[in-house]
Formats: structure tokens, C-alpha cells, sequence
């Protein structure tokens, strides 16, 4: 498994390697929007001291958290994800299934974007900062949990993702099929207390991509770890949810040579 892995990871730089262009087009095209998404949270924090009790420096510790555990997401899976149409579509998917190698493994990992993976520094750094600037971090033990936390939050991420790429075992036809998830953490990268409700509860506990995010912010608010206990229970559970839920769908495949 391991093996595998880091064959698909060495494939995917050499890969990334011969098209520097791309590489660089990519890098400043995911360090324009990470820029864009901090000036609408100046421009919102303009005009007011704190939105429903979240000042600037938690809305930026916020947004920095999420747009880490995002960028990690798109970076390891968004390019597998992306041609899973093509594979579905065109039987490509043939040729992987045959291959000794576990398929949801190399579904999700036979393309990882590095240029998307460089660009973790943007919210790392901000990161930073803002936890220098306002003391969030009061032990080296909340710093190592809040990562293990982090960790544990792109795997729920990438369970959510994976749910739902899925349904392409059905919805065949829809090629953008993958843009879906981008939309929705486009739309999530705001204070979770805007939200109220159904969309709140949603978010928590049905897609729970709020929770992923907050659980790893209450380790550093709160320099406790219970918060890491309930995120490695939800990223199991739903990590295995999402497992089944790929071998249910992939029964549905119908083979390019059957």
C-alpha cells in the first residue's frame, strides 16, 4: 500500500515537472484566489467590529485553517477526481481495475497537483501570524494536536469528496460533476455562526465540513483535545462510510469491454 502510494506520488512531481508552465499558471491562479478571499474578509471586517462574537483575527484564523485543510484536499485529489469522467466515460477505468493495486487508492491518488500544494504556504503563513499575534497556541502539545487535527480534516474532506464523486457511477453524463465540492467549500469559507438551522446542521453533522474545520479551531481556542478525540472518530466513520459507499458504486460500472 505504502509502495503504491509513493509511486503514485513520484509519478504525479515528474509529471508536474515536465510542464512547468502549467505548474506556475496553477500556483498564481490558487494564490489569486486564496488573495481574493482574504480582501473580502478586509472588506467585510471594514465596517464592523466582530461578526455575531468572531472578530478579525478568529475570522482570519478561520479562514486560514479552512483554506489550509482545502488546499491539501485540492492538492492530493482534485486532478484524480477530475478525470474520473474520462475514465468512467471512455473505459480507461479497465486498465485500473486489473492492476494489483487497491482502486480507490489509485483513483485518488494517481494525479496530485504540487504547484496546489505549494501554495499551502499562503495560509500557513497567515496561520502564523495570526497565532503569534494573539496567543492561540498555548502549549507545543496544542500545536502537534491542532496538526494531527488538520490531518484529520482532510480526510474528512476527502470522504465528503469521494461521496460524492461516487454518483458518477450514475450521473455518468455530467463531466463537471467534480466542481461540485469546489463550489461548496467556496461558498463555507465564512464564520460558521452566519449560519443558522438546516444549512447549519447540514454542515455539521450530514456533510460535516463546518465541524472538520471548528474541532481543530477549539484545540487552539481552547488547548484541549478532547475536540481531536470526537474529529479522529468523525474522520474514521466517515472515511469507512465513504470506502463502502465506492465499492457499492462501483458495482454499477459497466466495463468499456463487457
Amino acid at each position: 500500500m505504502w509502495k503504491a502510494t509513493f509511486a503514485l506520488i513520484r509519478a504525479s512531481f515528474t509529471r508536474d515537472m515536465m510542464y512547468r508552465t502549467n505548474f506556475w499558471t496553477a500556483v498564481f491562479s490558487r494564490l489569486g484566489f486564496i488573495i481574493f478571499t482574504l480582501f473580502w474578509y478586509d472588506i467585510m471586517y471594514s465596517s464592523i467590529l466582530s461578526v455575531k462574537g468572531w472578530d478579525y483575527a478568529h475570522g482570519l484564523f478561520f479562514l486560514a485553517t479552512f483554506q489550509l485543510i482545502e488546499t491539501l484536499t485540492v492538492a492530493f485529489f482534485s486532478s484524480s477526481f477530475d478525470s474520473w469522467h474520462q475514465h468512467i466515460n471512455y473505459g480507461t477505468l479497465d486498465t485500473m481495475l486489473i492492476k494489483p493495486v487497491d482502486t480507490q487508492l489509485i483513483l485518488s491518488l494517481n494525479a496530485i497537483s504540487f504547484p496546489h500544494l505549494l501554495t499551502i504556504l499562503a495560509p500557513l503563513t497567515l496561520l502564523i501570524i495570526v497565532s503569534i499575534q494573539n496567543h492561540f497556541f498555548l502549549s507545543l502539545t496544542s500545536i502537534i494536536a491542532f496538526a494531527v487535527g488538520i490531518c484529520l480534516a482532510v480526510i474528512v474532506f476527502y470522504s465528503v469528496w469521494l461521496i460524492l464523486m461516487t454518483f458518477l457511477f450514475w450521473l455518468i453524463g455530467i463531466q463537471h460533476w467534480p466542481r461540485i465540492f469546489n463550489s461548496l467549500t467556496g461558498l463555507l469559507q465564512v464564520p460558521p455562526v452566519i449560519y443558522e438551522g438546516t444549512i447549519k446542521f447540514v454542515f455539521y453533522f450530514v456533510i460535516p465540513i463546518f465541524a472538520a474545520v471548528m474541532l481543530p479551531l477549539q484545540i487552539a481556542w481552547e488547548n484541549s483535545l478532547i475536540p481531536l478525540g470526537w474529529l479522529a472518530v468523525a474522520a474514521c466513520v466517515l472515511f469507512l462510510i465513504a470506502r463502502y459507499f465506492f465499492y457499492f458504486g462501483l458495482r454499477f460500472y459497466s466495463s468499456a469491454s463487457s
